[in-house]
């Protein structure tokens, strides 16, 4: 399975459009259409963290690659060892979830 974080380009674009579209419905002129002629972007607490959530899942799926690419590295050269006892352990753990 692939997971890609958003890039700020489309975070930023999909901010734009939804802002755009609040401001239509709601009758108010946006602020790129008033004022001095300066373009001014304000960004949400929300988007924030959804922009913090996208660097945070970036970080981890860069770690879980790495540590894919060690993993088959290792069965490959035929030293990859599984712990019975970790093993059954992540299968518990996974099954108390699931109930």
């Amino acid at each position: 399975m692939r997971i890609e974080g958003i890039q700020t380009e489309q975070l930023q674009q999909l901010y734009n459009r939804h802002r755009k579209m609040l401001n239509q419905d709601s009758g108010e002129v946006s602020r790129q259409e008033v004022g001095d002629g300066r373009d001014s972007m304000e960004i949400s607490t929300e988007a924030q963290e959804m922009q913090e959530i996208s660097s945070r899942l970036e970080e981890v799926t860069a770690r879980r690659s790495e540590r894919v690419a060690e993993i088959k590295e290792e069965i490959d050269g035929g030293t990859y060892q599984v712990s019975n006892e970790e093993l059954a352990e992540a299968l518990l753990d996974e099954l108390e979830l699931l109930n």
